[in-house]
């Protein structure tokens, strides 16, 4: 009886565990300099607002990945090149929006630059 419930209690772990760290499959990866020359692709950037505002990508729709779910209707359905700033964002954005019927086909990783001129004391900073 007891290994029923740690099988149930263990599905949901191990599902999300799936959508967050296993790679997507079917994703191309292109370099942000790449992206402006396929004009048939919609460029989604699922960066927090934060990221993006201090590092744009011109023409990009920005939603970042904790609100696709609730405004994944401004998208049109078009190919989608997804920009995140990191492998685990670039998985949970592509199942979501391939989950709502979107056909997402490549991605970009985006590195956050960090701005040393903020740091009055010299002390090396992380992004």
């Amino acid at each position: 009886m007891m290994n029923f419930v740690f099988i149930l209690l263990g599905i949901p772990i191990l599902i999300g565990l799936y959508n967050r760290y296993i790679p997507v499959l079917r994703m191309s990866y292109l370099e942000i300099s790449d992206i402006s020359k396929d004009s048939s692709r919609i460029i989604i950037d699922i960066r927090d607002y934060n990221v993006t505002y201090k590092q744009p990508i011109k023409g990009a729709i920005n939603i970042p990945v904790g609100y696709l779910n609730r405004y994944y209707e401004d998208i049109p359905y078009q190919t989608i090149h997804l920009i995140s700033s990191n492998a685990l964002e670039k998985n949970v954005g592509t199942r979501i929006l391939r989950k709502k019927g979107f056909k997402v086909v490549s991605y970009s990783l985006f590195e956050e630059i960090c701005d040393k001129s903020y740091n009055r004391n010299n002390i090396e900073q992380f992004c």
